[in-house]
């Protein structure tokens, strides 16, 4: 195993281990992207802050979307890590820049480990944290510098989403 593979997936465990300590039991979905080879050398400069986080963010019986310009699916607020974050930083971050609300991290719902492998078979791995959040405060709106062309409450599951994996995340109606 390359030696940057090894170190990315000892760190990506360590993740895993370091929020199940803190929020109890998740779902682990791993995923393998495949990168060119300019992508990697992208991932591989920012090793250190690699991964990401985002919030399924529910208020009431809604869950609040964002759909990017570029994109006709919906998903939760979310992006990449900035150097000294947490992943919950993170999540919390995107969703006030993305959707111009506040969030009260509850939780993980799940932590997607993903294997970016290249044609040359090589392989970082990074993970996505998944965290269930509530509404805080303020009014939703999209951010045009973050690419974001829309921000709704949803009572149902939006379709289409941007992520398979959000077909299994809760909705608040599910509860009644």
């Amino acid at each position: 195993m390359h030696d940057l593979t090894r170190r990315s997936r000892e760190r990506t465990d360590k993740v895993l281990i370091d929020h199940a300590a803190e929020h109890g039991p998740f779902r682990v979905r791993e995923l393998e992207w495949e990168l060119d080879a300019a992508a990697y050398d992208r991932l591989r400069e920012r090793f250190d802050t690699a991964g990401g986080a985002g919030v399924w963010l529910t208020r009431d019986d809604t869950v609040l979307c964002v759909r990017h310009e570029d994109d006709d699916a919906w998903s939760g607020p979310g992006g990449k890590r900035e150097a000294g974050e947490t992943f919950a930083e993170t999540a919390k971050r995107e969703t006030r820049e993305e959707a111009g609300v506040e969030v009260t991290i509850e939780g993980v719902i799940e932590v997607h480990v993903v294997s970016h492998v290249t044609s040359d078979h090589l392989s970082l791995v990074s993970p996505t944290v998944m965290f269930d959040g509530r509404y805080a405060g303020g009014e939703p709106e999209p951010n045009a510098n973050d690419r974001v062309a829309e921000v709704r409450w949803f009572t149902e599951r939006p379709d289409p989403l941007r992520y398979d994996a959000l077909t299994d995340f809760p909705m608040p109606t599910d509860n009644h």
